[in-house]
């Protein structure tokens, strides 16, 4: 888990309800990818190679010793995961998460892949 994501936006001062959106890209906010890889007996995929896809293209990414994939500076939208077993290529989709999402909950997404 990653211990230097930004204060909470509670901890900053905000434009008034009607200037401020959290979809808004010019908010404070930042699209992540924050999502812990399973297997089927529901442990984690360590240091496993990943290539992502979303609306701006591929790039390859690993895992981190739980399991963990994170990316920030992502664009917000929907991305697919895929990675290459010894079984075959396997894939799940994922939805990216913002700072504001993760404030009470630092949890990322399971995915079972």
């Amino acid at each position: 888990m990653r211990d230097n994501l930004p204060s909470p936006a509670a901890d900053r001062e905000l434009p008034a309800d009607e200037e401020y959106s959290p979809s808004d890209p010019a908010s404070l906010d930042v699209p992540i990818l924050y999502v812990r890889l399973l297997d089927e007996k529901l442990q984690p995929r360590r240091h496993l190679s990943v290539e992502v896809e979303g609306s701006a293209g591929r790039q390859g990414l690993s895992t981190d010793g739980d399991g963990v994939l994170f990316c920030d500076g992502c664009d917000p939208g929907v991305y697919t995961l895929s990675v290459q077993l010894k079984e075959g290529k396997r894939s799940t989709r994922v939805h990216s998460l913002s700072l504001n999402d993760i404030e009470e909950d630092r949890s990322p997404y399971i995915a079972i892949i």
